[in-house]
């Protein structure tokens, strides 16, 4: 745990560059507010080409949504292990429709 800990730092500050608005969620889930900025796949990528990533090997995976973290988690979670998903303003509806709703957490499990 104490790796997993110093990793997970380590990855925080890696995404502190790219917002002063990060909420980490738990020691392996952060929310990076990107309003007014270009940033799109460039948090990921810093997280694939860093340090702790390339010394441990941790996956890592980015969902992005416009004002809705609850769809940013949801794509985010489409593409294990390293993946990018990107989900436009006005086409939340559209991407969650056709997803099981296991998918959405709303199921209980």
């Amino acid at each position: 745990m104490e790796k997993y800990g110093r990793v997970s730092a380590e990855i925080m500050a890696i995404l502190d560059t790219f917002s002063p608005l990060v909420e980490a969620v738990s020691v392996d889930e952060a929310f990076v507010d990107l309003t007014g900025t270009m940033a799109c796949t460039q948090p990921l990528e810093a997280v694939r080409g860093s340090r702790p990533h390339r010394r441990e090997n941790t996956p890592h995976r980015l969902g992005r949504a416009r004002d809705n973290r609850f769809v940013a988690k949801v794509a985010s979670e489409l593409e294990k292990p390293d993946g990018l998903v990107v989900v436009g303003a006005g086409h939340e509806a559209s991407f969650l429709a056709p997803l099981a709703i296991e998918r959405s957490g709303v199921s209980g499990k």
